[in-house]
Order: structure tokens, then C-alpha cells, then sequence
């Protein structure tokens, strides 16, 4: 454990490229791994990592699952929808 480095929601933020609110809430909402010491987040970089990795997924799933819908113009109900996609 005395290896793995804390990040502050600023350092994520930094890295990510997004407002430290937007850090906050995903530690709030548990989207993000991180541990409160009094009033300060910290974060692991090996939680971090595991956070990029389940977004990556999480993208590849949503493309997936996207690309399915497409394929099956059924599935997309409204008439305007489908012209706007070119269906």
C-alpha cells in the first residue's frame, strides 16, 4: 500500500481534463474510488486506472449496444429519427 500514490480531485481533474466539480460528483456518486480523510478526497492512481478502464468498457458496450439498435430499424420507432440517421 505504501506504494500506491493519492491523487487529489485537482491532479484527477487535471489528468481527466475536467472541472474538479465534475471529479467531486464522481466521487460523490461512486463513479470514482476514493477515500475521504476529514474533509480532503484522495484517490488511488491504481482506482483511477480502474475507473478509465470501466469507461472504456462502458464506451465500447454503449457502441455496441448502438450499433445494434441501427441495425434493426425496428427498434428505432419514430419515423423522423430514422430519415434524420439515413435509415
Amino acid at each position: 500500500m505504501a506504494d500506491d500514490k493519492l491523487l487529489t480531485p485537482e491532479q484527477v481533474a487535471e489528468r481527466l481534463q475536467i472541472s474538479r466539480w465534475t471529479v467531486m460528483d464522481y466521487l460523490r456518486a461512486g463513479r470514482i474510488k476514493g477515500y475521504k480523510v476529514g474533509r480532503l478526497w484522495r484517490i488511488k492512481e491504481k482506482d483511477l486506472e480502474a475507473f478509465l478502464e470501466g469507461s472504456a468498457l462502458m464506451d465500447r458496450l454503449d457502441a455496441e449496444a448502438a450499433r445494434q439498435a441501427l441495425a434493426d430499424p425496428e427498434r428505432i420507432p419514430y419515423t423522423d429519427a430514422r430519415r434524420e440517421l439515413g435509415l
